[in-house]
């Protein structure tokens, strides 16, 4: 019957889903099935892996499914390791990331009379330049797309320091 059924042109695993019904679940180390948001780590974690494999590679907002200390204590590590070995590029809003990784070069892009724009710079430069020569001040774009502008970082610096008195 499974020769038959191959013959006709029945893939194979089709063919042995109909004969073998396999359940499988997988259990992280608390013996527990792991979660969705366990399930995007892994692929994430596993995928930026065997980016060691590419010339070059793009992460577009990997930080959109997980917390600020996943990311801090795992990915963080592990983009900074393979952007050793290979060009990484990173689209992100996330502090963590954006500030934290202490990229080689940052580009912010924009729209400017209708026309799109790229600035570039490093985290301490004091002006990103586009190519065709206007600058940016530097400090306004990081706390504009990592922080959500100076009042909204001044005020959570406000909290976290009346969380420490």
């Amino acid at each position: 019957y499974i020769i038959s059924l191959n013959e006709l042109g029945i893939p194979k695993a089709e063919i042995y889903k109909t004969i073998v019904d396999i359940e499988f679940s997988t259990l992280n180390s608390n013996g527990t099935e792991i979660s969705g948001g366990e399930r995007a780590e892994y692929l994430l974690y596993s995928q930026i892996k065997s980016g060691e494999n590419y010339d070059l590679i793009l992460i577009d907002e990997p930080e959109s499914s997980f917390d600020n200390i996943y990311l801090n204590e795992n990915i963080k590590k592990l983009i900074n390791n393979i952007s050793k070995k290979t060009t990484t590029f990173i689209v992100t809003h996330n502090h963590i990331l954006g500030v934290m990784l202490n990229a080689d070069k940052i580009l912010y892009t924009c729209i400017e009379d209708g026309k799109y724009k790229i600035y570039t710079g490093i985290i301490s430069s004091k002006k990103f330049r586009c190519a065709d020569g206007t600058c940016m001040d530097a400090t306004s774009i990081i706390m504009d797309t990592m922080e959500a502008g100076t009042d909204s970082y001044n005020e959570r610096r406000k909290i976290y320091e009346n969380l420490e008195n």
